[in-house]
């Protein structure tokens, strides 16, 4: 179930170079990665202005992803020296629907990133971009509305 009140904003330009990166990580049978970055709105809502990629170096890399965290940290430098943060991390499964996996919060790293936005192959051409929230509870996770944006 999606979550009501405050959404993840995705420029469109950016949604379609996540699915062109998703896209290259299919042929390269590599989990695309990389992170999200921006601010928080009045509303709550989390605006994207960057979502760069990332070197996945997970020794699995078709079924799963996972960021260095020495590269983690020099994101979060860099956001910061441009009044932005790393809100979470994006990824695609190259097999599967647009939902965390389990071997998602493994991919998320002990940085602990709340916010996860997957690109998943459910069938759909473009592949189906959702957003979702870490919360307590049994299935750990809550689906973001996501808006893409001008």
């Amino acid at each position: 179930m999606v979550a009501s009140g405050p959404s993840l904003r995705l420029p469109a330009v950016l949604a379609a170079a996540l699915r062109v990166a998703w896209l290259d990580g299919v042929a390269e049978q590599r989990e695309p990665c990389g992170y999200l970055i921006g601010g928080v709105a009045p509303d709550g809502s989390l605006e994207i202005v960057r979502a760069p990629t990332g070197v996945n170096v997970d020794p699995e890399p078709a079924r799963a992803f996972r960021l260095a965290p020495e590269e983690h940290l020099a994101m979060r430098r860099e956001a910061r020296q441009v009044g932005a943060r790393v809100l979470g991390l994006w990824h695609g499964h190259l097999v599967g629907d647009a939902r965390p996996s389990r071997a998602d919060a493994d991919g998320l790293g002990p940085l602990g990133p709340q916010v996860a936005l997957i690109l998943g192959a459910d069938a759909d051409d473009p592949p189906r971009l959702a957003a979702w929230r870490r919360v307590e509870g049994a299935s750990g996770w809550e689906e973001l509305p996501v808006a893409i944006v001008d």
